[in-house]
């Protein structure tokens, strides 16, 4: 919207929705169902020997952590995609001087919002040692906003071209803080 020659604004919003398919695929969790025999097994009690040999260095213990991981990616299949946020907005102002002392300086602004993100769910006893994950009680990680500001003065240098130069302030005012990505 233009409510002046000199002053545009502008609003945006949008969603965003991905689900997680085939997570693994047939082959995939064939080559699982696999290794879980024979982690199960005799096979899970080797010891990696990789340069830091302490005596629970074992096969069984990393494929435990790395199954874990996979049987969250399989419990997710069908579901939204829980990195992203669904809810974005987005507002702009700008204001340009075009006569007086301020010609060709600008100013101008915008406010950013973010939805809240889902950085991980609760752990819960799951079949073989394996975790299962409570997809019903996510957690979840604060929606988020941010304030940015700038400043501008441009001027024509011929007919032909013309000259611009900005400051920019991103997320003004912004408090200090630790943002959770992960649980």
């Amino acid at each position: 919207a233009n409510p002046t020659p000199n002053w545009r604004l502008s609003l945006n919003a949008s969603q965003t929705v991905a689900v997680r398919t085939n997570v693994g695929g047939s082959v995939l969790d064939s080559l699982v169902a696999y290794m879980d025999q024979q982690i199960a097994g005799v096979a899970g009690d080797m010891r990696q020997f990789n340069g830091n040999y302490v005596p629970s260095n074992e096969v069984r213990q990393n494929w435990v952590n790395w199954r874990g991981q996979y049987t969250l990616l399989k419990l997710q299949q069908g579901t939204a995609a829980s990195e992203l946020r669904k809810w974005r907005y987005n507002f702009v102002s700008n204001y340009s001087f075009r006569d007086g002392v301020l010609k060709g300086f600008g100013v101008g602004g915008a406010y950013r919002w973010q939805d809240k993100v889902i950085i991980g769910y609760p752990v819960q006893a799951g079949v073989g040692g394996v975790a299962s994950f409570d997809l019903s009680k996510p957690y979840y990680g604060p929606a988020e906003d941010g304030l940015d500001l700038w400043t501008n003065y441009e001027r024509k240098i011929s007919k032909k071209l013309g000259w611009k130069i900005q400051l920019n302030v991103r997320n003004a005012f912004a408090k200090d803080k630790l943002i959770p990505i992960s649980v």
